[in-house]
């Protein structure tokens, strides 16, 4: 497919931006027959009413305007940080509308195309295509072609959501720089009171237990406000994806809100997590956390504290006509959503290893097996209830198989079921690729099913791409269903390009 002419109709986002937006075209001679300008390598600008605007600038401004509301406060403990919790979201507010300015008045200025064909001219001056990448030397971001919006309502929604996301990020920070000055406060006043820094240190370490219960309770059962603005959140980033968007989505950024802090402690873990995370986890073990973290949704209502959870956080949405849903501490996923002939087990996360012979998956022989092992693990389900699941497992690994088939051969290239070593934390692991080619470093990742969700097998198949694009890969994912947002993001962070069918 050849690449497509870009004209001032074709949305644009930045790495680093809030809002996909539109480019200006300076030229006034080439243009559609719809009227539409085409765009050159001249034109670096976009439209006067909406620039990109900057999230990094939000998490500066956060940071220093909690740095200064710190340290002229003088109190300490949770009044410190609700102070910083405080002005860190209003310094993330201010951010985005200074990021806006510095876009569209002056980084535009200095943007530079930097790969794309040339072969494409309007007088003389080389024409932009979908295949055309600008740099922004403000962070070094990328502004590539956002061929998913369509209109600016996708836009709006995305930077709604986006700017919605950043404040409560900023507030976090804010929070988290109250933390560091009430750390310091408190030891200063241990110090004066005559004990020493070990004896304030064990003290801290005795109340980290109950901080974490209770910080760990209250983001379940508090927290109206903020998991109503992360249910929209969730919403409006559908929206802007698909152009649409159901009360389902809504539901689903509700559902992660709860279950925030699991799934930032579980990203932490095994992945490494985002900053994100790693501020929700500090935040656990402070005595005011909770509070601190929804000192916005005091200042909203009366209702009592809270905690904030993070958006880019692990899919917990549990429904009984899921078939990749958690329940009972059971993982169907990992069987249902493998494709491959190796039925993963319920609850497991890498295959049961054969006993002495290899059973194929759906025969009695191997369903027996798998029921035998899942009894071993204490599993609570009825056989009935088990076998159901079981057979939607495998009809999903069936399908599986036959997309990667008929979509290797529409593709016309690699091989199917390639396997490379690749090296995660010091240690070499395989990782087995749908369709592949060595010597092009290209490979796609075929997913077919009814759900695909940010689940640990998900998140392990993703740490190894991360590597491979690391080293100059090209991997795609082809998911032929429907995929949740956080998985969808995990993918974009990842640069694993993703192609969705439904």
């Amino acid at each position: 497919m050849g690449n497509k002419i870009i004209t001032e109709k074709d949305f644009w986002t930045c790495t680093g931006g809030l809002i996909p937006s539109q480019f200006q075209s300076t030229q006034q001679v080439a243009k559609t027959k719809s009227g539409e300008r085409y765009i050159t390598q001249s034109d670096t600008a976009t439209v006067s009413f909406a620039d990109f605007s900057c999230t990094k600038l939000m998490l500066i401004m956060a940071i220093l305007t909690a740095l200064i509301a710190v340290a002229v406060v003088a109190t300490g403990g949770a009044a410190l940080i609700a102070v910083g919790a405080i002005a860190g979201a209003a310094g993330a507010a201010a951010g985005a509308v200074v990021g806006s300015l510095l876009c569209g008045q002056i980084v535009a200025k200095v943007r530079k195309w930097i790969t794309g064909k040339q072969n494409f001219k309007i007088q003389g001056i080389p024409t932009i295509t979908d295949g055309h990448t600008m740099l922004c030397p403000l962070f070094g971001d990328t502004i590539t072609t956002d061929k998913q919006t369509q209109t600016w309502g996708q836009a709006f929604a995305k930077g709604g959501a986006n700017f919605m996301e950043g404040v409560m990020q900023g507030m976090l920070a804010g929070a988290l720089t109250g933390i560091g000055g009430a750390t310091i406060s408190g030891l200063r006043g241990g110090m004066l009171s005559g004990k020493t820094f070990g004896q304030v240190g064990m003290q801290f370490l005795k109340t980290a237990p109950s901080n974490i219960i209770n910080n760990f309770g209250q983001g379940f059962t508090n927290g109206t406000v903020f998991k109503v603005l992360e249910g929209l959140t969730h919403w409006l980033k559908t929206y802007g994806d698909k152009g649409e968007a159901t009360l389902e989505d809504f539901k689903e950024g509700v559902s992660e809100s709860t279950f925030g802090d699991v799934n930032a402690v579980k990203s932490v873990l095994t992945t490494g997590g985002t900053y994100q995370d790693w501020i929700a986890v500090a935040m656990l073990f402070t005595p005011a956390g909770g509070k601190a973290k929804n000192t916005l949704q005091n200042n909203i209502t009366d209702t009592p504290n809270s905690k904030k959870t993070d958006t880019n956080t692990s899919n917990n949405k549990k429904t009984d006509e899921n078939p990749s849903v958690k329940k009972n501490n059971i993982n169907f996923e990992a069987e249902s959503q493998n494709k491959k002939g190796e039925a993963y087990a319920e609850g497991g996360d890498a295959p049961i290893p054969p006993k002495k012979t290899k059973l194929e998956a759906g025969t009695p022989e191997h369903k027996a097996q798998r029921w035998e092992d899942y009894q071993a693990r204490g599993g609570e389900l009825t056989y009935d209830k088990w076998s159901k699941k079981y057979d939607v497992a495998v009809e999903n690994s069936r399908k599986g198989n036959v997309a990667a088939d008929n979509y290797h051969r529409e593709v016309g290239w690699g091989k199917r079921e390639v396997t490379v070593e690749v090296e995660i934390n010091g240690e070499t692991v395989n990782r087995r690729l749908d369709i592949a080619d060595i010597e092009d470093k290209r490979a796609v990742e075929v997913k077919s099913g009814e759900y695909f969700s940010k689940s640990k097998e998900n998140m392990y198949e993703i740490e190894r791409d991360r590597e491979l694009v690391r080293r100059g890969w090209d991997i795609e994912w082809r998911i032929e269903g429907k995929a949740s947002q956080p998985l969808l993001d995990e993918l974009k962070n990842a640069g694993i390009k993703v192609t969705q069918i439904k």
